[in-house]
């Protein structure tokens, strides 16, 4: 596979507060304010990977819940966050959606502590339930309790 190191892709913050890395590929640094993206070249976002910078490749390394997505198929398989048969996972109001649609509560429990591992995970979690408006009661006092966040409405 050749790529364009040159390139511009998109990376997205996908925390609901600002992140940012300082560049190895030259001066300064890069800051993204919460669920924004932006565009870098490619060059800076594969080293900033092979370097091993947990906003990119998650808090175990392994790919899984990182703060910043690279919103770039081609540069995610090139280094090694995703294949073509197994994509990378990061949480999303998709699945969110179908956590709270499991019928039993272990099912729905099991769910949600894969999906919310990181406190930003969390956060977002809490934010999206007020977000889409999801009323389940017991579902809801549940994760309140994983993620010792408060879900109501006195913020509006």
């Amino acid at each position: 596979m050749s790529l364009n190191m040159s390139e511009n892709i998109k990376i997205k913050n996908i925390t609901s507060f600002p992140v940012g890395f300082r560049r190895i590929n030259g001066q300064g640094e890069i800051n993204l304010p919460p669920s924004t993206t932006i565009l870098c070249d490619r060059a800076e976002v594969i080293s900033q990977v092979q370097s091993g910078n947990i906003q990119f490749c998650g808090e175990n390394y392994n790919a899984s819940h990182p703060y910043i997505y690279i919103d770039d198929k081609e540069t995610r398989i090139y280094v090694g966050l995703e294949t073509e048969e197994q994509p990378q996972s990061i949480i999303s109001e998709d699945k969110i959606k179908a956590a709270f649609a499991c019928k039993t509560n272990k099912a729905f429990e099991q769910a949600i502590s894969e999906l919310a591992v990181t406190f930003s995970e969390k956060k977002l979690l809490v934010e999206s339930i007020k977000k889409l408006e999801i009323n389940d009661y017991k579902k809801i006092k549940f994760v309140e309790k994983y993620t010792g966040m408060a879900i109501n409405d006195s913020e509006d």
